[in-house]
């Protein structure tokens, strides 16, 4: 098996967590590429509310202009300065910048986003769920990030659910590409897709194209789509990602004994994010607890109590009912044995 943010919030997920983009390649340019991304069709990890954080290190205005793909005279415009950032709501749930998991495996030519500027900009993508609780942050690709082979990185998942997915989604920059993509295992079920391996597609500029796996299909699938070999004869734009359930409040662990829990925190002002850590839930068995025999006395004068009527005992050694409490599987040693009365 093989591993690759609302305001300074905790997002949580396992291992794919939420809605999680992981990218590379990110830096100022004056052009940007955005692919569309995918969710799963079930569940809470549907997108909702998302928006464009656009930046620059220039002191003077900058120009850019948000071109949605496929579509006409719906471009956003505006100017960014380094004392004034830009938010730029970009929609909510099947957007521009998404192609619902049933329709991939399929050319797109109305889905993303391309971005330019008259000097150098910083772009990510903000995206939230389950009622703004989660969310997930993307790097849009700049004009050097444009190239011919990749190799695809995302989480594994160890805990498949229905809704678990990973993907790979490409957006071409040229007419005539041939994209193929190779090094998938045997076995691997991939959404939609019903043609044998590799798959190869042609793309013209602005044009997109989604591979799926859902975790939850067979165990291949939970890492199939790791280390794929993307290759084309032009250059175009990569991103690999994993969308799945969100964790809610509060949280019902699902996998027995231990369980991997990621973490990252991301600020909405800077729209930088730090690395991924994780911590482990533990859940540790209950002591093995053995039903002891009764303890039997007589109500005589050797008790130190003068009315032998009143039913009571005292000095009662309870510490010799330990080793029949605990049992003989367990070691003694291990463990501390209170008595109470109700």
């Amino acid at each position: 098996m093989r591993t690759m943010s609302k305001s300074l919030h905790l997002i949580l997920f396992i291992l794919i967590g939420c809605l999680s983009y992981q990218n590379i390649n990110a830096q100022l340019s004056k052009k940007y590429f955005s692919p569309p991304l995918t969710y799963a069709e079930t569940g809470n990890a549907n997108p909702e509310s998302h928006y464009f954080y656009i930046s620059t290190p220039r002191n003077n205005n900058v120009s850019f202009t948000i071109k949605r793909i496929g579509l006409t005279n719906n471009d956003i415009t505006g100017f960014v300065s380094s004392s004034a950032p830009k938010e730029i709501f970009i929609g909510n749930g099947d957007s521009q910048l998404f192609v619902d998991s049933r329709t991939t495996s399929v050319v797109h030519t109305n889905k993303g986003f391309i971005i330019e500027s008259n000097d150098v900009i910083y772009i990510s993508i903000r995206v939230l769920a389950v009622g703004g609780a989660q969310a997930g942050a993307l790097v849009s690709k700049g004009s050097s990030a444009l190239v011919t082979t990749f190799r695809a990185g995302m989480f594994t998942n160890e805990n498949p659910q229905a809704n678990y997915l990973n993907f790979i989604s490409v957006l071409d920059s040229e007419n005539n590409t041939v994209v193929t993509f190779s090094d998938l295992p045997a076995g691997i079920l991939i959404k939609n897709y019903t043609g044998g391996l590799p798959v190869s597609t042609n793309l013209n500029e602005g044009e997109s194209y989604i591979l799926i796996t859902n975790f939850f299909d067979n165990v291949i699938n939970r890492d199939g789509l790791i280390d794929t070999l993307i290759n084309v004869d032009k250059p175009i734009i990569v991103n690999t990602g994993v969308g799945n359930n969100p964790l809610v409040y509060p949280y019902s662990n699902t996998t027995p004994n231990r369980e991997t829990i990621y973490v990252s925190v991301y600020n909405h002002e800077t729209s930088c994010a730090n690395r991924i850590s994780n911590f482990d839930i533990i859940v540790n068995p209950e002591p093995i607890f053995d039903v002891p025999t009764n303890l039997s006395y007589c109500n005589d004068n050797d008790d130190d109590d003068d009315d032998d009527a009143k039913g009571i005992i005292q000095n009662i050694d309870l510490d010799s009912k330990i080793s029949e409490v605990l049992g003989t599987t367990q070691n003694h040693n291990d463990f501390i044995v209170t008595f109470h009365t109700l």
